[in-house]
């Protein structure tokens, strides 16, 4: 399964997510990958990319990976 979220986040693991905390005032866009039958969906991963306006322009200021982990 595949989805993206817009200032949402769909992959939760047990490691923290400080990206608010970080970056106040960003759009997080997350491309989520469900991970597979085989392994039951554990090995699901998420790539969030962190956008910033500055002045009239929204730059790429983060890319954050995550995945499943125990």
């Amino acid at each position: 399964m595949k989805k993206v979220g817009y200032n949402q986040t769909i992959g939760k693991g047990n490691t923290v997510n400080n990206i608010r905390k970080v970056y106040p005032n960003s759009i997080v866009v997350e491309y989520y990958f469900g991970g597979t039958k085989k392994y039951s969906g554990m090995d699901w991963s998420s790539l969030k990319l962190v956008y910033e306006k500055k002045g009239s322009t929204w730059y790429l200021v983060g890319i954050v990976h995550d995945e499943w982990t125990i």
